[in-house]
């Protein structure tokens, strides 16, 4: 048998393992004896963890898909699949169709129906629809590979609304940044892993590895996700008295009003000069984060001619340095306010157009250079300076 079928079934046993644990747990609910408000944020923070970690798999992935490539045991292979680029761009951008669709529905979903069950559907899906992608590959259909991923798309453009609608029940005004920042920072984390982890998976076992190991992976948090959330704390079958009551007093009437289309000022938000000005930050944000996500293996490998198995450490970095950097940059921006020393709007053109202005420089250096430290520095530097414009958001 070779070394990497050996590996694939180390993959599964571990998560046939993982399963036979859970259904131990599942015996035993009191297991997790934590606050359920900072269970519920630990949950999320893995599920934002896998949905950014399956965002990395394709980037690793293609690099083996449609290019002769030599394994770490010396042995050469033949590329599978022989995609023009205006394939490669149809397949790789599809996910963004569907990411964009739901974005708004997804908050009046969020407030109509239970908020984390939306939530365990958009990971559970998503992940699902992850173990399919292989078999899309293989079936030589560009077409039914845009379709998968235009679904995950669709259902993973609901995570962000509904996690803010678990925490309008769960998260009391004070603790409200620290949970949300809990929950939402499993996606930095998520970019980190996922690119050293698809990259050692695709160089040591196969191309498909990350796709089932993360659909396994989401597959398997769902049936957790689904068993230890509830709705509110009321509907909470083990939530303390104390806890429960603490959340509840402290939150109050305003878990009990819904909003609807026709109440939200349309008309002000679309003319608003604000709004836009955090539309444009944000879809500048977006636009350098996916295209790093997607493209940064490729281009250390075709541009620095860096071998995939020793790259994703690499590439992890510039984004272990961004969660630093947003973490440091949200305690100065609130410094600077809280201290008087400049004003909210003063602080978020700084650390905006500050950010994205160095980002921009960096990323034009690394577009020009071609040695290796020099590049990862800058890419480093770049990602680092978006850190600072996320700050001022």
């Amino acid at each position: 048998m070779r070394p990497h079928a050996n590996k694939l079934l180390q993959v599964l046993f571990v998560s046939y393992s993982l399963e036979e644990i859970y259904v131990q747990m599942l015996e035993n609910r009191q297991c997790c004896s934590c606050r359920k408000r900072w269970q519920l944020a630990i949950l999320a923070n893995i599920g934002f963890m896998i949905v950014f970690g399956i965002r990395c798999n394709f980037g690793a992935a293609k690099n083996h898909m449609f290019k002769n490539y030599t394994d770490p045991w010396g042995g050469h292979h033949v590329h599978d699949f022989n995609w023009t680029r205006a394939e490669l761009s149809v397949m790789e951008s599809s996910f963004f169709y569907g990411y964009l669709i739901t974005q708004i529905p997804a908050g009046f979903l969020a407030a109509r129906y239970p908020p984390n069950k939306l939530f365990g559907i958009a990971i559970g899906v998503a992940s699902f629809l992850n173990l399919l992608l292989p078999h899309g590959f293989n079936s030589k259909s560009d077409t039914m590979v845009a379709v998968i991923q235009i679904c995950q798309g669709l259902v993973q453009g609901v995570a962000y609304p509904s996690m803010h609608g678990v925490w309008r029940y769960w998260a009391p005004p004070l603790e409200r940044s620290k949970l949300a920042t809990t929950a939402f920072t499993g996606s930095y984390a998520g970019a980190v892993l996922g690119l050293p982890v698809s990259a050692f998976l695709v160089s040591y076992v196969s191309w498909s590895a990350p796709f089932y190991l993360y659909g396994f992976a989401g597959c398997i948090w769902a049936i957790f996700w689904f068993s230890l959330t509830f709705e509110k704390p009321a509907f909470h079958p083990t939530i303390s008295q104390e806890e429960k009551k603490f959340i509840e007093d402290a939150i109050g009437h305003v878990c009990n009003t819904h909003p609807n289309f026709s109440s939200i000022p349309w008309k002000a938000i679309m003319t608003s000069k604000p709004v836009w000005a955090i539309i444009v930050a944000n879809f500048a944000r977006s636009w350098t984060f996916y295209l790093l996500l997607q493209n940064q293996l490729t281009y250390m490998k075709e541009a620095l001619d860096m071998n995939i198995s020793h790259s994703g450490i690499l590439a992890a970095l510039p984004h272990a340095v961004m969660g630093l950097v947003v973490l440091v940059g949200g305690q100065l921006a609130d410094y600077l306010r809280s201290n008087k020393y400049l004003s909210t709007t003063a602080v978020r053109k700084l650390f905006n157009c500050g950010g994205f202005g160095g980002e921009a420089l960096f990323l034009l250096i690394v577009a020009y250079t071609n040695k290796e430290s020099t590049a990862v520095l800058a890419l480093v530097l770049a990602v680092g300076c978006s850190g600072f414009a996320i700050s001022g958001l």
